[in-house]
């Protein structure tokens, strides 16, 4: 009994860190900011749905733009023509910084 319960406690805090996938959808893109060729977080200016990664409830995600070069031109492109996105987030979070955890980027829908 109680290695049941420690393993459901453990499930419960290794969960703490994710939730439920989803989209934002039909927002704009408001700031790309670029820590280095490996790490950009992409604000939008709205967001709907689940997002519960810590300290992020303002429709910050991230992106890797090395491995998704496409993703960031189409990015860029909906960021300087003003053009509506709709961002698909996995069900995991990023820590970027002590404390901080953004959506990750699974998916990219220009409008």
């Amino acid at each position: 009994m109680k290695i049941k319960i420690t393993f459901l406690i453990t499930l419960l805090l290794l969960n703490t860190h994710s939730f439920a996938a989803g989209w934002y959808h039909n927002t704009k893109i408001t700031s790309v900011y670029l820590l280095d060729s490996n790490r950009a977080i992409v604000k939008l200016s709205t967001v709907s749905g689940g997002n519960k990664c810590s300290l992020n409830d303002s429709g910050d995600v991230f992106f890797i733009p090395s491995s998704n070069q496409e993703w960031y031109s189409a990015l860029l492109a909906a960021y300087m023509s003003e053009k509506n996105v709709s961002i698909y987030y996995t069900d995991d979070c990023i820590a970027v910084w002590a404390g901080t955890s953004y959506a990750n980027i699974g998916h990219v829908r220009l409008h």
